[in-house]
């Protein structure tokens, strides 16, 4: 934890007008930065716990920053999201209660195609409600990745009491 506050800029990165106005505009309140944290996906053949469909279950809404801090391709496991329309399908024919879901479940429902790779190079920047978007990450890894996450919510979000952390 103490790694990523001493790492030159990236509080001011985080703070920056850029981001702090999409959050802004997105919850429509003045963001709580709840947590940063920066992420490090070892080779894997799993798919358990967020490596399966799911939304996050902080409230009804939230805006997550995902930046890669090296390449992401098909074999280091990219973040896979499904859009909101498809989402909210897929959850009212599963009656979905914040659980994790099998593939099985979600392609009944709607198209593998549906299902979007943020693939992209260090750098690349994805921002995303994961509260109204199934999604998942990090499944069956070829190769390490690294990404930074950075979690705005509004002041009354159920959130880890720690800001920043590492996993």
């Amino acid at each position: 934890e103490k790694d990523i506050q001493n790492i030159p800029g990236l509080l001011d990165f985080i703070l920056s007008d850029d981001i702090l106005s999409l959050a802004t505009n997105y919850l429509n309140t003045t963001p709580f930065l709840a947590y940063v944290r920066i992420f490090y996906s070892f080779p894997n053949h799993s798919s358990v716990s967020s490596q399966l469909f799911h939304c996050d279950t902080e409230d009804d809404n939230q805006l997550k920053f995902f930046f890669y801090l090296d390449d992401v391709d098909e074999n280091n496991g990219p973040f896979v999201f499904i859009p909101k329309n498809k989402s909210l399908l897929v959850m009212r024919k599963n009656k979905y209660q914040g659980k994790r879901i099998k593939d099985e479940d979600v392609y009944k429902f709607i198209s593998s195609e549906d299902a979007l790779k943020f693939l992209g190079k260090k750098g690349a920047g994805l921002a995303i409600d994961t509260c109204r978007c199934l999604h998942y990450g990090s499944r069956e890894n070829k190769g390490t990745r690294k990404l930074l996450m950075i979690q705005f919510t509004n002041h009354f979000a159920n959130v880890p009491s720690s800001i920043v952390g590492e996993s």
